[in-house]
């Protein structure tokens, strides 16, 4: 009598591949999402109300503790986006303090109100907001505050406000009566979105941004306020942070 299909090995293999517990999971999954994909977010909790658990031999599959770590994975997230929101402040606590600005203060007391402000700017919930006072015309005090904020959070919409504002102080002799302090902290909000946007895998500050950039801190470079600062104060003069960030544009 001649042998069939399911004689002898043959038969031994198909009934422990068919019994093998993976195997019999894998089934029992692919039958499970067959009945369930039609249904709309819900196949999870469907599935958990289901089969509590499946077990073949020590494999074993349990809906529930699973459902639970989702679960707890969504709290975990609601909970930090709370405490991200409760870190976040809004514009009103950053201009308070900016009301101390004095164009006539001594250079140390502009640095340490800076200092005061950057642990702000780095918490505020929208930067973007500060954009539009870097527009030429801007008051000092507004440009101040704003420089920080980009310092602080250099993002990518901070780039041509900010060298709209250089080319602008640039283009007179007496930088539009601005401090050269403020105009610094100008160059190093420049100089820190160029830096930021150079770690990027892909930039987003296109060429003509970069040309404009390397235009406007040029002109800053040649305005005789500028070079009297580096004549008189060597490497610590704005001309040393001006070719610094022109280097990254």
């Amino acid at each position: 009598m001649a042998k069939t299909f399911f004689d002898g090995v043959n038969a031994v293999y198909l009934i422990n591949l068919v019994t093998s517990p993976l195997i019999f999971i894998t089934l029992v999954l692919l039958l499970l999402f067959t009945v369930f994909r039609r249904q709309s977010g819900e196949s999870l909790k469907a599935l958990a109300r289901t089969f509590s658990e499946i077990k073949v031999g020590d494999v074993s599959l349990t809906f529930q503790k699973l459902e639970e770590r989702v679960a707890v994975a969504e709290s975990k997230a609601e909970g930090l986006q709370e405490q991200l929101d409760a870190l976040s402040v809004d514009r009103t606590e950053l201009d308070a303090p900016l009301d101390l600005f004095d164009a006539n203060a001594d250079p140390r007391d502009l640095d340490e109100l800076a200092s005061d402000l950057r642990p702000i700017a780095a918490t505020l919930a929208d930067p973007a907001a500060y954009e539009a006072d870097l527009a030429p015309g801007s008051p000092e005090a507004k440009v101040f505050g704003a420089a920080i904020v980009a310092r602080a959070q250099p993002k990518a919409l901070f780039a041509r406000p900010l060298i709209g504002q250089i080319d602008y102080l640039a283009g007179d002799a007496k930088l539009r009566g601005f401090r050269l302090k403020v105009v610094y902290r100008v160059v190093m909000a420049l100089e820190m979105v160029l830096r930021t946007d150079n770690r990027l895998s892909r930039r987003k500050l296109t060429a003509e941004v970069r040309l404009g950039a390397t235009g406007a801190l040029q002109a800053l470079a040649a305005n005789p306020r500028c070079a009297a600062d580096d004549a008189a104060a060597g490497t610590r003069g704005i001309g040393t942070r001006i070719r610094r960030t022109l280097a990254l544009a």
